[in-house]
């Protein structure tokens, strides 16, 4: 598995991922060039964070920084035994597979910071072998931030499953501080055991947004503990250098907080919302397996218990597991409308244009294939401004949240879908038969487009609320949809997934370019499949643009699209001459 990043410029490439035989992890940056046609080029790694600790374990252990919360205090605090609570303490003294107590409390916690001397090598040692201190990284992309304040200092985050949230220098991947969840201990200290592999400890997906808290700006990371427990923290990285000194943990919120908080399975989102007329306040956003939509206050004071209607909300469907939502703001930036959809395959439209309280969430369409089957949401939905009103929302089917699932008994038939959402009070679940068919054909030796039967929306005929597009023989491959969607420039980019025959969640898939209102073909584009090492979103880049003349004489302005996604060379968009036009299609998202 291999999860990437790029800068804004186009400069850097950083994938994270990792290696099976001991479980660590590696982050890697590459140079990003251009060569004399325009293609993006990929260079040779310049460094591997995993390698960037000392190889001394005692050093590692003892000049690290890495913090954690004190639930009680509500402050940030350095991870070292002397500050854990006796709770805490005395689930690291569990021994492996539970049930009693072995003992070695401090020296697991002396593991987790980094000291390798108990490891198990050449017959020593009764702690698992680590190739590198940092864990496997499966599910967390790397999130880059360029630090405000003019300093221009960028840092990169992301999840392992060594337990900790670590930050790097974005420049030569020297750890700048690790933060080890609170709700992760007392268990924590079972990653030591040296029989089998480590679960998901922390391996969620990530979210950064400045916002106001207190009458100062902060630049706050909300990161979600992913498949294998069940919270979130929030984080004030405003001075990474500082984290320990600074604000640091905002807070952490679990099933401890609220016994219905679920697995985060999609990108948590931080956004503001109107709470009061007049009053608006900053939220984090997360979406949980079983189905519910909470908002979690970022301005709770430090120490305070989390209480529902005061400092978070909860907003529950009757969704087996909800997947990441897609916010709509107004022009004030404040959250309209979430969408959102389900492992049974309903999309629910949440409504915040009103004041608290807000209204139950409003089912939208329900997915199915054509023998009526239900097909599981698991990527956020993407949303575009639909013609003649309301929001065209885009997501694809299909889910693949544990290995077993690439097997083929469990491939189905898969979809893409486009539903028009009026927002119109009264308007009824939308099926679909009211949508129009696409299909996959081939118009040549290597190329493939989607085609379909015009239409208009908003018409009158029930077969007018949008298009859907079903993966061509997925019930034989596998092929289904489990990241979301890129909007860039007019067109709507994704990447489907098949998986590998093993079982295992690598595979291979195809790239799709579609005009998002018509769910067709653009002139001269294509369908291509490609290697993706796993369900993996791609790297979208934009390179040189240059000026065409169009059929009605006027100008156009037409850019490269190229296509990072490991393990493969560069793709590049197939419109005309090898560009993407820039004006092909008018979909822009409600931001």
């Amino acid at each position: 598995m291999t999860q990437q990043t790029a800068d804004p410029l186009g400069k850097w490439l950083w994938r994270a991922g990792f290696e099976s035989q001991s479980w660590s992890g590696s982050l890697k940056k590459y140079p990003l060039g251009t060569s004399s046609n325009g293609t993006v080029t990929i260079g040779a790694a310049l460094w591997d964070a995993a390698d960037q600790w000392p190889a001394a374990s005692g050093d590692s252990a003892t000049e690290r920084k890495i913090w954690t919360l004190d639930r009680t205090t509500g402050n940030t605090t350095e991870f070292r035994w002397e500050n854990l609570s006796p709770q805490q303490q005395q689930g690291l003294h569990q021994a492996p597979g539970g049930g009693r107590s072995d003992g070695p409390g401090e020296r697991r916690i002396n593991y987790l910071r980094g000291q390798r001397d108990a490891e198990r090598v050449n017959g020593r040692g009764v702690f698992r072998s680590r190739t590198s201190l940092l864990g496997g990284i499966l599910n967390s992309t790397p999130l880059l931030v360029r630090q405000s304040g003019g300093s221009g200092r960028e840092v990169l985050y992301v999840a392992a499953n060594d337990g900790m949230l670590h930050a790097f220098s974005a420049a030569d991947g020297i750890e700048l501080f690790g933060y080890v969840p609170g709700f992760l201990l007392p268990e924590l200290g079972q990653s030591s055991n040296p029989a089998g592999a480590p679960r998901n400890w922390f391996d969620g997906k990530l979210a950064m947004q400045e916002v106001r808290l207190n009458g100062a700006r902060k630049t706050v990371l909300v990161a979600a503990a992913g498949v294998g427990s069940k919270g979130v923290v929030a984080l004030d990285v405003s001075r990474p250098d500082q984290f320990g000194s600074g604000t640091g943990a905002l807070w952490e919120f679990s099933d401890a907080d609220d016994p219905a908080m679920g697995v985060v399975i999609g990108m948590p989102a931080i956004a503001t919302f109107r709470v009061r007329l007049g009053e608006r306040r900053s939220f984090a956003v997360v979406s949980t397996e079983p189905g519910g939509l909470f908002l979690l206050a970022l301005d709770k004071p430090a120490g305070a218990r989390w209480q529902r209607g005061v400092n978070y909300f909860k907003l529950a469907t009757s969704a087996e597991g909800l997947s990441a939502a897609a916010l709509v703001p107004d022009e004030n930036g404040t959250v309209r409308f979430a969408f959102a959809g389900d492992l049974a395959g309903k999309l629910w439209r949440f409504d915040f244009t009103g004041v608290l309280p807000w209204p139950s969430p409003k089912l939208v369409f329900s997915a199915s294939d054509s023998g009526g089957k239900s097909q599981p949401i698991v990527a956020k939905p993407g949303v575009v401004f639909a013609p003649g009103g309301g929001y065209l929302v885009l997501f694809g089917t299909g889910r693949l949240l544990t290995p077993e699932e690439g097997l083929a008994i469990h491939h189905a038939p898969q979809s893409l879908y486009a539903v028009h959402d009026t927002t119109v009070p009264g308007q009824p679940v939308i099926s679909r038969a009211a949508l129009v068919a696409r299909t996959v054909r081939k118009s040549g030796r290597d190329s493939t487009i989607i085609d379909g039967a015009a239409f208009t929306y908003g018409s009158e005929t029930s077969d007018r609320k949008g298009w859907y597009l079903d993966f061509p023989e997925a019930s034989r491959t596998g092929e289904r949809q489990v990241e979301t969607a890129l909007a860039n420039n007019g067109l709507l980019i994704f990447r489907s997934l098949i998986p590998a025959n093993d079982g295992c969640d690598r595979g291979d898939g195809r790239t799709y370019f579609l005009d998002p209102l018509t769910g067709l073909s653009p002139a001269g584009s294509t369908v291509m499949r490609t290697s993706t090492g796993g369900p993996v979103a791609p790297v979208v880049l934009s390179s040189f643009d240059r000026s065409a003349s169009s059929a009605a004489g006027g100008a156009v302005l037409l850019r490269r699209i190229t296509l990072l996604t490991p393990g493969v060379s560069p793709s590049v968009s197939p419109g005309l001459g090898g560009q993407a036009a820039a004006s092909s299609s008018s979909a822009p998202a409600p931001a």
